[in-house]
This record gives C-alpha cells, structure tokens and sequence, in this order.
C-alpha cells in the first residue's frame, strides 16, 4: 500500500501534468503570449473560494495563438528566461469561436449562465422573420482577415508612452508633454 501511494505521488509530481487553460492577452516580448488562467482560491477564514487569476508569460514560437485565444499550456522543463516559464500546447478554441464538447454544437453567446448555440438563432429566426442586416456566421470571412492593414481593430498592439519634451523616438509613441500643454496666451495685435 505504501508504495503504491509512492507511486501515486510520483505521478502528480510530474511537470506533465502541470497543464493550464487560460486566455491569451497581448504582449510585448517576441514569440511570447501572456496567458491569464482563472483559477479559484480557497479562504480558511471565510470558508469560501475565491476568484484569483493566474498569469503565466508563453513561448509561442509559430505565433499561433492571437489576443483572446483560449489555449491549452503546459510548464517548461527548464525555464526559458526569468519570464517565460510554459510553453504553449494547442489552441482550443479561437475567439469568437467556441464549441460546446458536450455535443458539439458551435456556441454564439455565453452571458449571464445562459448560453445561446447558433443552430437555435437560427430557429428563432425562422420563427419571427429575417433581418436584412443580421450577422451571417456561414458568410463571413475567416478571423484574421485583416491581420496586417493599418487600422484600429488590431488591439494587440500595446501602446508606448513616452515623457519627452522633443517628442523624438519610437514613431508609434504617444508624447504625453506635447498632448496635454498648455497653449501660451497671446494678445491679439
């Protein structure tokens, strides 16, 4: 009995079993993601769990995965850098993309504990007519489809702040000193 609770512990003890589920926020570093992983801590004193969310930074080295992926990691055997501590398994599910696994049925809304599957929209629509201008999800084009234009809906970039008074440097930086002076009053002539 007693080895076999040896064994038992062995086998929770190793580092592939330390995986994670957790979503994908933006980052700064290279071929790096950072992860937020919900997790729920447990209060001795209140008798009560409580939300904590975990974050670990992600070697991504194909840069599969894009700001609001959930994704599957599991711990490195040896760290990285200082930082990067996991690597990063497979995208489970892209944003905007879910899949019940239960029955297989594309997910549409998660809000409130009620969830909403894309095949009942469609009965409802059936039911009290179409909209002209209702979304589609079979017509429209694949996420990331924009992916390199220059336009405000890529929100991975993160956005550099500089407090300079020449306002040279990086071209993407917003000059804090030159946004926010005050104009010098002038007397009219």
């Amino acid at each position: 009995m007693a080895n076999l609770r040896a064994e038992l512990n062995q086998f929770f003890k190793t580092k592939a079993l330390r995986t994670w589920l957790g979503y994908v926020k933006p980052c700064e570093k290279k071929n790096a993601i950072r992860v937020i992983v919900p997790s729920s801590v447990f209060d001795h004193n209140v008798n009560a769990y409580f939300k904590e969310n975990l974050t670990f930074f992600v070697h991504d080295r194909e840069k599969k995965a894009k700001n609001g992926d959930c994704v599957l990691i599991k711990e490195l055997e040896e760290k990285k850098t200082i930082l990067i501590t996991h690597e990063l398994v497979k995208v489970v599910y892209p944003r905007g993309d879910i899949t019940d696994p239960i029955t297989g049925r594309k997910v549409m809304n998660v809000a409130n504990n009620d969830v909403r599957f894309r095949d009942e929209q469609d009965e409802l629509i059936k039911f009290f007519g179409e909209s002209p201008n209702r979304f589609i999800y079979e017509k429209a084009p694949p996420r990331g489809w924009q992916e390199g234009k220059r336009d405000i809906t890529e929100i991975n970039k993160i956005v550099k702040v500089q407090f300079t008074e020449d306002g040279k440097g990086d071209k993407y930086q917003v000059n804090m000193r030159k946004n926010f002076a005050k104009p010098e009053f002038q007397y009219p002539k």
